[in-house]
């Protein structure tokens, strides 16, 4: 209201129903301390709050147990083929293993509701629960998919969005958002679950910075192709989805040459793979030495697929993108096992100097970090954390 005032009460849960409104929030905690302050004061106090809000949640590293990439086919670097058996050229492909977590998803309405999978926006769907994350996302409608914004509007169109019921929205960062491609589907997409993610289209913004240009430049996905890429926040616009809850990693030196993330349960290979003096591999001598690592007591290394070995990226960080505390020796660009559905010769790549992910042709050298599985960890939910910082 004009006065500063909330039209309702400070709070996470408002109306029921998924209608999205503008609203007020935290001003009125201001008021009951000392007889308030002016609208003015209000207004710097609460974009000051934004401001260090923004920084706090896009520093945060996610690192959930990493989902299935959608790669069930195999390729030779020319064309596809039946996927090969141990011991056979191009063996430890995504397709052979198909590591990760099997995607699932439910449908929500107000409040948080579980509707059956069949239900549509008549049935007051408004939401989509990840459910191996935990992460629940706002669902974009015919009248709203095409809407563009800045990314400094991207997030205040999330952090002022009531929406099914909750109003402690915000923009995803880019690990969170890069959950939900699906590295199965070719181009032109969307690379998407499309039954529960409708009306997806093209580049998506997230709330992470891109570390070499500091705060010019911000990640967002291409979901047409699947890219993970960084873009002027000045000079472009990008779609929005919103999301709510979050996660953090923490890396375990086992000091034997391997690092285990105690989240994902996943263990690395600590140093970049190497042959003698070779360094850089090709997709097919990548696959072939991970199956042939003997490291740590361990002979069941493979290659990476690609959601596996960008959950290492550190998108608060540039040249390189990865805790080098814990990774220490860390070069440019790392092949993954999964390659791309829309053409057999090339693969995906990860760019660990910036955090890009994006092909390359597989006859091209790359450098090599080799994974196992291990056990999940627990998931500890940062919301509230988030609710806390909010409202408190």
């Amino acid at each position: 209201m004009e006065d500063g005032s909330c039209a309702h009460p400070v709070g996470l849960l408002r109306e029921k129903s998924c209608n999205v409104s503008v609203h007020c929030r935290i001003a009125a905690k201001f008021d009951k301390q000392g007889g308030g302050m002016r609208h003015g004061q209000k207004k710097w106090v609460l974009a000051v709050f934004t401001a260090l809000m923004i920084l706090f949640i896009s520093s945060l590293a996610f690192s959930g147990p990493p989902l299935k990439t959608g790669i069930t086919f195999c390729t030779n670097g020319s064309s596809r083929i039946s996927c090969p058996s141990p011991g056979q050229n191009f063996y430890g492909q995504d397709g052979c293993y198909q590591k990760g977590k099997t995607r699932s998803y439910t449908k929500l309405k107000a409040d948080g509701i579980a509707l059956p999978a069949s239900a549509t926006e008549a049935d007051g769907w408004c939401m989509t629960r990840d459910n191996v994350t935990g992460l629940v996302w706002e669902v974009k409608t015919l009248a709203n998919k095409d809407l563009t914004y800045t990314w400094v509007n991207a997030n205040t169109y999330c952090r002022t969005l009531d929406h099914g019921g909750f109003s402690d929205w915000r923009l995803p960062t880019i690990q969170e958002l890069s959950t939900l491609v699906d590295t199965g589907i070719a181009d032109p997409g969307p690379t998407i679950n499309v039954q529960y993610f409708p009306n997806t289209v093209f580049k998506y913004w997230s709330s992470s910075f891109d570390a070499y240009y500091d705060a010019n430049y911000a990640w967002a996905v291409y979901f047409n192709v699947g890219l993970v890429w960084s873009d002027a926040v000045s000079l472009s616009n990008g779609r929005v989805r919103a999301v709510r809850a979050g996660q953090s990693d923490i890396f375990l030196d086992n000091g034997d040459g391997t690092v285990t993330d105690r989240v994902t349960g996943l263990m690395w290979q600590k140093d970049n793979l190497r042959e003698g003096a070779k360094q850089e591999f090709t997709w097919l001598e990548a696959l072939t030495a991970c199956e042939n690592l003997n490291l740590a007591g361990h002979t069941d290394w493979r290659l990476p697929n690609r959601n596996e070995l960008q959950s290492l990226v550190d998108f608060s960080r540039s040249e390189p993108a990865i805790d080098t505390t814990v990774f220490p020796d860390s070069n440019y660009a790392y092949w993954s096992s999964s390659p791309l559905a829309s053409g057999a010769v090339s693969a995906w790549k990860v760019n660990f100097s910036f955090g890009h992910v994006d092909t390359y042709g597989v006859s091209n050298g790359l450098w090599v970090r080799a994974v196992r599985t291990g056990e999940s960890g627990s998931v500890a939910s940062l919301a509230p954390i988030y609710n806390l910082l909010l409202l408190d």
